[in-house]
C-alpha cells in the first residue's frame, strides 16, 4: 500500500470518529449557611416614673390640677427695707420707720385691691375675662432674731388667675419708704393657701414678735 492510501485511510476513519461532549467545569459548592436563631429579649414593665401622662388617670389629674390652679392665685409677699432695728436707738426714729412700714402695708392691700399691682397672666392676654377678686389680705411688720433687719409680710390669695406686677410694686413700696435707700420685694406663688401658711411658720422660726399690728 502506498503512502498516500494510508494518509487517505486515516483521514477517513478520523471522519468517521463521534463527537466527544464537552464536560463543563464542575463550581464548587456554596457553603451552608447555619440557620438564624431568633434573639429572645426581656420584656420589661415600663416603670411608673416613666409613664408621665400615660399613666391612667394623669389627664384628668392635670386636668384638675389646671382647674385648681386657674381659680385661685396665692402670694407671700415680702417687704425688706435693709434698716437694722437694733441700730435704731431712739423712738422717734423708730416711730418714723413703722409709720413709713404701715404706710406701704397699706398702699399694698390697696394695690392689690384695685389691681393696680396687678397683671394678666399671658394666656389671658387679650380675652375679656373679669379680673379676680381678692378674698384674703393679711400683713405684719417683724424684726428677724439672727440679725435685727426689719421687714414685712403679706398673704394676698385671689380667687382667680393672675399674676403680680414686681416693677410697679416695687416702685409703690419704694416711695413709701424714703428712710430705705433700697426696697427689696420677693414675691412667692403657691398652689394653695396651706403652703403659704407653711412657709410662714419656717419663716416664724427666725423671726421676733410682731412689731405693732
Amino acid at each position: 500500500m502506498s503512502l498516500a492510501s494510508r494518509f487517505a485511510r486515516l483521514r477517513q476513519a478520523a471522519q468517521q470518529q463521534p463527537d466527544i461532549p464537552q464536560v463543563a467545569a464542575v463550581q464548587p459548592a456554596a457553603p451552608i449557611q447555619p440557620a438564624a436563631v431568633p434573639v429572645q429579649r426581656r420584656q420589661r414593665d415600663l416603670p411608673a416614673h416613666l409613664m408621665g401622662d400615660l399613666r391612667p388617670g394623669a389627664v384628668a389629674e392635670a386636668k384638675k390640677d389646671y382647674r385648681r390652679l386657674a381659680h385661685s392665685s396665692n402670694f407671700l409677699i415680702t417687704i425688706n427695707g435693709n434698716i437694722s432695728w437694733r441700730k435704731i436707738s431712739d423712738v422717734p426714729t423708730r416711730t418714723k420707720v413703722y409709720n413709713e412700714y404701715s404706710d406701704a402695708l397699706e398702699a399694698l392691700s390697696a394695690g392689690m385691691t384695685d389691681g393696680s399691682l396687678l397683671k394678666l397672666h399671658p394666656g389671658d392676654v387679650g380675652k375679656n375675662l373679669p379680673r379676680p377678686r381678692l378674698t384674703k389680705f393679711d400683713s405684719r411688720i417683724e424684726v428677724s432674731n439672727k440679725n435685727g433687719w426689719l421687714h414685712a409680710h403679706a398673704i394676698a390669695t385671689y380667687n382667680g388667675r393672675i399674676h403680680v406686677d414686681l416693677a410697679k410694686m416695687k416702685a409703690e413700696m419704694q416711695s413709701h419708704m424714703p428712710s430705705s435707700q433700697k426696697v427689696y420685694v420677693n414675691v412667692r406663688h403657691f398652689q394653695d393657701v396651706s403652703e403659704i401658711m407653711q412657709a410662714y411658720v419656717n419663716k416664724q422660726s427666725t423671726h421676733s414678735a410682731v412689731v405693732g399690728k
